[in-house]
């Protein structure tokens, strides 16, 4: 089995709110629509974010000189932090570190299914206890679907219940990919008419629509061999 690794941007234990029981809820980084009321901005690029808060910037440059890719500099004008245009962050925390009043912070971090089944293994007793397990949540965990099914593949294998939120935007065989691992899918349609869901969320939903409709039509094929 090749190992994949995932960019998440948090992991939330004892969670209760995104499936049954007390449930780990780890967040994919990424994700293939612009929801107007997005309560994760910083989910919906792939790439590596500097967060920063300019209240706390005392404008010493050290993240300047600490960078390797040159993403900050002391403007000349005003003496103040500002971002260098076009640059790109690598994810080496550098800047972050040498902040020392915590103005930046770096979102995004690759993990391997290893690592991240430690993490998740660290409160098996409380999944067991209350009929819980993981969550995959992003952002939007199917636009890294290669390693949120080989996560949820192992997930089972180590006998942990899986749920997935997703808004469906997906090619349709890797959302059946994903399904193979999935105990429950907690499907999160934006709006019903495509015109509307497109102003609000950037896509259209006639994908999304079908995907829901491959989803129900496996669940009750499932069900019907039963």
């Amino acid at each position: 089995m090749i190992e994949r690794k995932a960019r998440i941007f948090n992991i939330q234990k004892y969670n209760m709110y995104d499936g049954p029981g007390l449930r780990t809820l780890v967040f994919f980084k990424g994700c293939p629509l612009r929801c107007k009321w997005c309560s994760n901005p910083e989910s919906q690029k792939k790439i590596y974010q500097v967060m920063f808060k300019k209240e706390l910037c005392v404008n010493c440059g050290a993240c300047v000189s600490d960078c390797p890719v040159g993403v900050h500099r002391i403007s000349a004008l005003t003496q103040a932090h500002e971002f260098v245009e076009g640059s790109e962050c690598i994810g080496c925390r550098k800047c972050e570190q040498a902040c020392l009043p915590s103005a930046l912070s770096i979102v995004g971090e690759m993990k391997n299914i290893s690592e991240l089944m430690e993490i998740i293994e660290e409160d098996r007793s409380f999944y067991e206890m209350s009929g819980g397990g993981v969550t995959l949540g992003g952002g939007e965990s199917l636009a890294q679907s290669e390693a949120a099914a080989n996560l949820l593949m192992v997930c089972k294998q180590e006998g942990i219940n899986t749920a997935i939120e997703t808004c469906g935007y997906a090619k349709p065989e890797q959302l059946m990919k994903v399904a193979e691992f999935t105990d429950l899918f907690l499907f999160d349609v934006k709006h019903m008419d495509s015109d509307r869901h497109y102003e609000l969320t950037g896509v259209r939903n006639e994908l999304i629509l079908a995907n829901l409709n491959l989803s129900v039509d496996r669940i009750t094929n499932a069900v019907s061999r039963l």
